[in-house]
């Protein structure tokens, strides 16, 4: 498994629909998805170049940053991938200045 920082990598369909399966994104729309990816430090995970997993964090990325959006496609869940994101973005350089 790949952990990504690089927003290129981003399958933003398959994100945007796993998030709009989910409770907490039903409603959002494909240009809010994108207004809050390109204003969060996104990670991803991969295999092969295929991305399984995404989550992002927001905030002033000095003092304060909120983690959300933590999703790994259903076939890939249980296996820690979500941990490895939160912990890539926990570890990420704009963030290492965030209080926990």
């Amino acid at each position: 498994m790949e952990i990504s920082h690089d927003l290129a990598q981003l399958d933003f369909r398959a994100t945007c629909d796993l998030l709009k399966a989910s409770y907490w994104a039903g409603q959002r729309t494909d240009e809010i998805n994108r207004r809050a990816f390109e204003n969060s430090v996104c990670v991803m995970a991969l295999i092969d170049g295929r991305q399984i997993g995404f989550a992002r964090a927001s905030g002033d990325r000095a003092v304060f940053a909120r983690i959300s959006d933590v999703i790994v496609w259903p076939d890939h869940r249980g296996k820690g991938i979500g941990k490895a994101l939160v912990e890539a973005l926990l570890g990420h350089p704009d963030l290492r200045t965030v209080q926990t």
